[in-house]
């Protein structure tokens, strides 16, 4: 029931337009990040579901930062987005460190993004925001703020100790050529504000 009631809220708030922010990887980005596919591979050890690139990108604004009067009443995304010149434009990215992000029972691989634009741009949509008075709640990764980055694979939770081992860590980065010693970086398309999943 409570599942249903939730599905219901998100639908609601779908239709008028409070979604999520989303930053896709270009075309060119999406090679990029398939070859850092196929360089961790053997250090997934089958304990992690590596996602589709065509379908990665960086949530700037999540519908998590949402609470219910915004749900309810809130202006649509799109109409925030656009008072943000900065979303229209393409954005290059580093890919930084490699790490665990999500929850214990959700838990994910993914990979920092090294870019001050992209904390710009996160912190001029939260502004609009309030502004329009709908102030976001708190992002839910660190209290630090936003950590930019794209989700690359679902883990096994009975495998995350693999993962949190900073040694495995380390060998992926060297391996893929990300880390703070990288060289490769993503194109990102212009946000879209998008629906969750159904």
């Amino acid at each position: 029931m409570l599942q249903q009631k939730n599905q219901n809220v998100i639908q609601r708030a779908n239709e008028r337009g409070v979604v999520a922010a989303r930053r896709h990887v270009s075309a060119k980005g999406q090679r990029t990040l398939q070859r850092v596919f196929n360089a961790i591979e053997p250090e997934l050890g089958g304990a992690a579901h590596l996602f589709n690139v065509k379908r990665i990108g960086v949530n700037i604004i999540g519908f998590s930062r949402f609470d219910q009067e915004h749900q309810d009443h809130g202006p649509p995304t799109k109409d925030v987005v656009a008072e943000v010149l900065s979303s229209q434009n393409f954005l290059r990215v580093g890919l930084g460190r490699i790490g665990v992000y999500g929850s214990e029972t959700k838990a994910k691989l993914g990979i920092s993004l090294i870019s001050d634009r992209l904390r710009y741009e996160e912190d001029d949509i939260e502004m609009v925001f309030e502004k329009m008075g709908f102030p976001l709640q708190p992002g839910p990764y660190r209290d630090d703020g936003f950590v930019p980055h794209v989700s690359i694979a679902r883990l096994d939770i009975n495998h995350l100790e693999y993962f949190l081992n900073p040694d495995t860590l380390r060998r992926m980065e060297i391996r893929a050529g990300v880390g703070t010693l990288a060289t490769r970086s993503l194109t990102l398309d212009p946000i879209r504000a998008e629906s969750m999943p159904s």
